[in-house]
């Protein structure tokens, strides 16, 4: 017997032993209000997301991925020139910059091509920071940090970081929350590609 059970893009089966029951649905967009026992509650990105289980408590949690313990890093904001200006997103589209925009070092990284766990692509941008794999492992067994704080370092290499949403239906008014805020608990400023409901109403 549990006293709670959570299930995360999923609904849990009929049966007393789960106790207090979640689903956290993430961006599952395919489980609905109609679908889900009247007893589970739900955990969800944002007040759109909730707006969807009407008949159902809802919590709001903005689901970043990186963590940062100390929560005590704060990001130099400096002059730079040119300004390195960083995107990174699995299959989303190149925000709109050109390549001789004058002033502007932009890269984006498409986990998409690039592989989508960050091990696969991490070293070949940040060998020249003075990272191995040995260094990346290390910090990818580590329980407080983990992979969240890969994303940390890469983010922090950059001087601005740009979020853009992923061009679905369901993302566009629900979902990507938590890219904008796993950047912005980096502390490296951040610009919102503004498009969608979701990213219109954080």
């Amino acid at each position: 017997q549990y006293d709670a059970s959570m299930y995360v893009k999923a609904i849990p089966p009929v049966q007393e032993n789960l106790g207090k029951t979640f689903i956290d649905v993430v961006d599952s967009f395919g489980i609905r209000d109609g679908r889900v026992p009247e007893e589970v509650e739900i955990i969800t990105q944002n007040q759109l997301q909730s707006s969807l289980f009407p008949n159902h408590e809802t919590h709001i949690i903005e689901h970043w991925y990186n963590c940062d313990p100390s929560d005590t890093y704060i990001h130099e904001i400096k002059e730079s020139n040119p300004l390195k200006v960083g995107a990174v997103c699995n299959a989303c589209p190149r925000p709109d910059i050109p390549d001789d925009f004058p002033d502007v070092d932009f890269s984006m990284i498409d986990e998409y091509k690039e592989g989508t766990h960050i091990s696969h692509w991490f070293l070949k941008l940040m060998a020249s920071e003075g990272w191995d794999e040995d260094k990346m492992n290390d910090l990818l067994a580590e329980n407080e940090y983990g992979t969240g704080m890969l994303y940390y370092h890469v983010f922090r290499t950059f001087d601005v970081m740009i979020v853009t949403p992923k061009e679905t239906r369901d993302k566009l008014r629900y979902g990507s929350i938590q890219r904008i805020v796993s950047v912005m608990k980096s502390t490296v400023p951040v610009l919102v590609e503004v498009q969608g409901a979701a990213f219109e109403h954080f």
